[in-house]
């Protein structure tokens, strides 16, 4: 069985690149990436579907090598008597594709990567449709953070499933790092035990150079700046969504909106506008009571994400220009290299 979403069109090659996967009778799943057609037709698309190449690209691959790549809802080849044999798709929770993944593997069926590009959906090309979205994948992957420790799988297959859940607690960190600069400027204290401001900056900087040339070289060039700084800003989803997991509240699922809305959504990005605005009323209170080497660290380290998350949150602040996006189904060149 081939399982698409609504808004994505599969390539006529579909079936012949995929069923060769089945040829072992072990495999149960041959997922395909997930492709945004539309992201040329603004910064937000174009940042939305980097991080997607990224998932799909050197993550997926490097998945695979280690048997642990999850099916991700469409896009997919499924066996039928595999999915027979674990009672078919899950309907009752949130993550229907993370729930199977952990059945399939614990019946001892394997899922497959096919890094080809076999068929094209749209990604969101605003801001709100972004964080609709964003907002539904992180509640899901941390809502599936207990059967993946609960289901009895392999162990190195429930670290890569860990690994891709637990993502998305990553915006827990973003809040402590923004948080440094305000601990240190309005009260003295250095939250690092036996380091000053000046020591942490030391080992903090190359670090985080380090991990974005990281993130850069493993993504070949997919990943990009812009991709980054979205993720940056938008760092509130994930406090949210964990929010959301821990108390039980319910969320209405909704499509995410395939057409951008051609207008300015300064309400969709309030919490980084927050974030933002605190940062600078830290940095205009630290210069006046003085601009102390220690101070002068935390301030660079305030104006850099403050200057992140701004690049993230842009192409709220301003019209999205007319869509120009093909439609999915159309024939597109860019796909051949991809």
């Amino acid at each position: 069985m081939a399982v698409f979403d609504c808004d994505h069109v599969p390539d006529p090659r579909f079936l012949e690149a995929t069923l060769g996967g089945m040829e072992d009778p072990d495999v149960a799943v041959v997922q395909t990436p997930q492709y945004y057609s539309n992201a040329h037709t603004g910064r937000l698309a174009g940042a939305a579907a980097s991080q997607q190449e990224l998932f799909f690209g050197p993550i997926g691959r490097g998945k695979d090598t280690l048997g642990a790549m999850i099916c991700c809802g469409t896009n997919f080849l499924v066996r039928r008597d595999a999915l027979d044999e674990v009672g078919g798709f899950p309907i009752e929770g949130l993550i229907e594709d993370v729930e199977l993944s952990i059945k399939l593997q614990e019946s001892q069926w394997k899922i497959v990567y096919l890094n080809e590009v076999l068929a094209r959906g749209l990604g969101p090309e605003d801001m709100s449709a972004y964080v609709s979205q964003q907002l539904r994948w992180a509640r899901g992957c941390i809502y599936a953070i207990r059967p993946v420790i609960q289901g009895n799988i392999p162990f190195k297959i429930r670290l890569q499933y860990l690994h891709s859940c637990l993502f998305f607690l990553t915006g827990w960190t973003i809040l402590l790092y923004l948080s440094l600069p305000v601990i240190y400027i309005f009260t003295g204290a250095q939250p690092f035990n036996a380091s000053t401001s000046t020591e942490m900056l030391l080992y903090f900087a190359p670090y985080y150079i380090i991990s974005l040339i990281a993130v850069a070289a493993a993504g070949g060039g997919s990943y990009t700046f812009e991709a980054y700084c979205l993720y940056i800003a938008n760092f509130w989803i994930q406090i949210a969504a964990t929010i959301f997991v821990l108390t039980g509240s319910k969320m209405k699922w909704v499509v995410t909106a395939k057409q951008s809305s051609q207008r300015r959504e300064p309400g969709s990005v309030v919490p980084a506008l927050i974030a933002i605005g605190i940062l600078v009323v830290t940095a205009v209170y630290g210069i006046a009571h003085g601009l102390t080497s220690a101070v002068a660290n935390n301030l660079a380290f305030a104006g850099m994400y403050a200057t992140i998350m701004l690049i993230g949150i842009w192409p709220a602040l301003t019209a999205a220009p007319a869509p120009t996006a093909a439609h999915p189904d159309a024939d597109t060149p860019e796909l051949e290299a991809a």
